[in-house]
């Protein structure tokens, strides 16, 4: 498509400079910075980009908070929807702290009508998140904080589950509704996989006395075992589970050198991981073996469709991309090219589905000098 058939994207640049000083001259480090960020507009006007005229400059002031009345008059216009993108010269310029810095970090839904990455429970800071069956709650861990919380889906009834120093991954919401379980790594330490109450609580440790790496803990259908594995490079890890009713742990057959696992919806079978991340494997409780449905690069976060008739996983080398897997042809698909999107998380990067099986994602505003941070008001 051409520049012209394309949508114009309206990009403000915004600059900064701490001090005053050098200010009265006539080309001063605002004008160079605003030079350099047309620049870079110029280079992608095949995309439509297009510099507005209005400034936003703070000269004088600290980047330690967002008071700035250059950034607040920004803030309204991209409230106002007369704002697509802010272009900075260096993301320092936009912000120096960090928590300011997460509030500009998005969880993303990609709409597969309309093709396009739209914010997610307000466009929150947030990544691991999970649904309740009955698709009315949510859970999710804040970015970078690493606290638990659950709330209506809608936003309401918001209530944190855990705090720092503890920082949960992988939480999932019971089948039943009433508990999440996650887990936490500590330097020095075993992999815990805990539990804690949807109305909170003190997390409560699963198992005790195992020694063993306890990651990434995923819930039987009935809600009556616990499927978990090992570290992800390990090739000595493998997949057990753990009864809630007698406590007791056992190992599932062959499968030593795999990791994350994942129930299938009919509680039939296991989809796991490779440790080197390149094959995807299932295993039949009925005849207790495993069998390779596909081979791919560098695959992540396997999550079973609603229906269990396909497994959607995050492609995490360049170009990384979103694909998924049928169950009844093991027919591999390319579903979301992420070249263009710069990815963020505890790990780099995360992957989920919503209820209706659309791919969730969290996305960074970016880290190049000049710097394009597609902001879209909730």
């Amino acid at each position: 498509m051409s520049a012209e058939h394309k949508p114009a994207v309206r990009c403000a640049i915004y600059t900064r400079k701490s001090s005053e000083e050098g200010l009265e001259q006539s080309f001063n480090s605002l004008d160079a910075q605003r030079e350099a960020c047309q620049a870079f507009i110029l280079s992608q006007r095949q995309e439509g980009w297009r510099a507005l005229p209005a400034r936003y400059d703070d000269g004088g002031y600290s980047g330690g908070n967002l008071d700035r009345p250059a950034l607040q008059e920004l803030l309204a216009d991209v409230e106002a929807n007369k704002v697509d993108t802010i272009v900075v010269y260096k993301v320092d310029r936009l912000t120096r702290s960090r928590a300011d810095f997460a509030k500009i970090v998005e969880a993303l839904r990609y709409d597969a009508k309309s093709k396009q990455f739209a914010p997610f429970l307000g466009g929150i800071s947030a990544e691991f998140v999970d649904f309740s069956r009955d698709g009315q709650w949510v859970i999710y861990v804040s970015y970078p904080e690493g606290t638990l919380w659950r709330s209506k889906v809608d936003g309401s009834e918001r209530l944190q589950l855990t705090y720092p120093p503890m920082y949960a991954l992988m939480p999932r919401w019971s089948p039943d509704g009433k508990e999440i379980v996650f887990f936490e790594t500590v330097p020095g330490k075993p992999d815990r996989s805990y539990s804690v109450s949807r109305e909170g609580g003190t997390p409560r440790v699963l198992m005790p006395d195992d020694r063993s790496l306890q990651d990434d803990p995923h819930w039987s259908p009935d809600g009556t075992k616990l499927v978990f594995g090992g570290a992800t490079t390990d090739p000595a890890s493998n997949i057990r589970i753990f009864d809630l009713a007698t406590n007791q742990i056992s190992t599932v057959p062959g499968s030593q050198g795999l990791f994350s696992p994942r129930w299938s919806p009919d509680g039939r079978s296991l989809a796991a991981l490779s440790v080197d991340s390149k094959r995807v494997l299932l295993f039949d409780f009925q005849t207790q073996k495993w069998a390779g449905i596909a081979s791919s690069a560098q695959l992540g976060f396997p999550t079973w469709s609603k229906d269990g008739q396909f497994l959607y996983f995050l492609r995490q080398i360049e170009p990384g991309a979103v694909v998924r897997i049928r169950i009844s042809d093991h027919k591999l698909e390319r579903l979301l090219e992420l070249k263009n999107i710069a990815l963020t998380g505890h790990w780099g990067h995360w992957m989920a589905l919503a209820p209706d099986d659309s791919p969730l994602l969290m996305r960074n505003a970016g880290t190049e000098d000049v710097y394009a941070l597609d902001w879209e008001a909730p």
